[in-house]
């Protein structure tokens, strides 16, 4: 065999395979549990197609890896997060 026929049976092998639910990365519609951060005190940007919800409220923190984590992000930084994310759909 050569080069291109192997690699033509790997990439049809991964086709194959990655729409096999039970090999898939991606969770069923019905079996996701997604929940969306409640926030004391909250904000958001809203463009266009996109609405960027967040906070900087010394209130708002997650317990992660035994630590208490602070999500402080400057509103700069998101508008220019939604610019690029806006500039995608043009």
């Amino acid at each position: 065999m050569n080069i291109k026929s192997i690699f033509f049976l790997v990439i049809l092998f991964q086709l194959v395979f990655s729409n096999l639910s039970e090999y898939s990365c991606i969770s069923q519609i019905g079996d996701r549990d997604i929940y969306r951060n409640d926030y004391t005190y909250p904000e958001s940007i809203q463009g266009e197609h996109f609405v960027i919800h967040f906070t900087t409220s010394d209130a708002d923190s997650q317990f992660v890896n035994n630590q208490w984590m602070n999500f402080h992000l400057i509103e700069e930084m998101f508008l220019y997060i939604l610019k690029w994310m806006e500039y995608t759909l043009q």
